[in-house]
């Protein structure tokens, strides 16, 4: 049948020859790989971990290797073939284990530090055109087009000693923020790759890797001197939680809009009814975003108070408003 011919991989003779000893390894790692799925619950009881970081950290995939390994060094051995039990098992288990191999698969081509220098340096390599923005990684409604250049870096040499620095030694989970400042990539008039330097320790390609890909120790230093030195950016400490507090300053205003209509029969307020009801961070009246953009304020059809920032970048609104 196909299975005694999918999965027995290797005939022995015990006894002497008189009995023949057909060894399905395929079995038996469909078998532990089960096996080793069955573990997860009690390795995240144990360590009170979620599921997610037991794959982000490669406990699965360790789990996985170690599974097939079993498997292939001590296959199931039966002189009489497969029981039917034993093929009702294999079927059943054949799909999980499928998936099981899939996702140990993701982690070390998207997840582990095993190929993300290799895949970042092939996307990067035909690259004629390095551009830093002065913003993020694109994200928080942000036009990177529009963004100012820091410093745009053309010439083949240049190019490649700035690639010699990139590089990464892990993969981190990605932070809340956009990042600063941008890092793109260009290869005539398109655009390879667009990324973003996170806290001055990793970088975000966010069509390229599953998180935030850690800088070495080595690369860190020498990228934060050469930041300093071409475009008088400290990358460990600037731009990076800007965003996000535009961004609640806005929704703050926005709610204090919402708050004086209904207090006041319906009329919508301006942006000078509502500096004294908001402060700012230093406890002094007024509205400022924390890189000096303008707050404009106006309403939608339905009548909801929208903010604005003149800040490059930090225009985006909650729910695309």
């Amino acid at each position: 049948m196909w299975y005694n011919v999918f999965m027995e991989s290797a005939n022995r003779e015990e006894d002497g020859g008189k009995m023949p000893m057909r060894a399905y390894r395929l079995y038996r790692v469909v078998c532990c790989l089960a096996v080793a799925l069955a573990t997860v619950p009690v390795v995240m009881l144990l360590l009170r971990e979620r599921g997610f970081m037991l794959l982000w950290e490669g406990y699965m995939a360790a789990a996985t290797a170690l599974a097939v390994l079993i498997g292939i060094l001590l296959p199931y051995r039966s002189d009489r073939g497969l029981s039917k039990a034993r093929k009702v098992l294999f079927a059943v288990l054949a799909a999980p284990a499928a998936l099981q191999l899939a996702a140990a698969a993701f982690w070390v081509v998207y997840v582990s530090d095993l190929l993300v220098n290799v895949r970042f340096a092939a996307a990067i390599r035909d690259a004629d055109r390095i551009v830093i923005r002065d913003g993020g990684g694109g994200c928080c409604g942000a036009r990177p087009d529009q963004e100012p250049e820091l410093y745009v870096i053309t010439n083949r040499s240049e190019i490649a000693e700035f690639n010699k620095m990139v590089v990464f030694d892990r993969m981190d989970l990605p932070c809340m923020c956009c990042g600063y400042p941008g890092i793109d990539w260009w290869k005539g008039g398109k655009r390879v790759v667009m990324t973003a330097v996170h806290h001055g320790q990793t970088l975000r390609w966010g069509s390229g890797f599953c998180g935030d890909a850690h800088f070495a120790p080595g690369s860190a230093r020498r990228l934060q001197d050469w930041f300093k030195a071409h475009c008088g950016v400290d990358i460990r400490e600037q731009g990076s939680p800007f965003y996000r507090k535009c961004f609640f300053m806005r929704a703050e205003i926005e709610a204090k809009a919402d708050a004086w209509t209904k207090s006041h029969d319906g009329r919508r307020p301006s942006l000078d009814d509502l500096r004294n009801p908001v402060p700012d961070e230093g406890g002094r009246n007024g509205l400022s975003c924390p890189v000096g953009g303008a707050y404009s304020l106006e309403y939608d059809e339905d009548g909801r108070p929208v903010v604005t920032c003149g800040s490059a970048g930090h225009g985006w609104r909650p729910g695309g408003r």
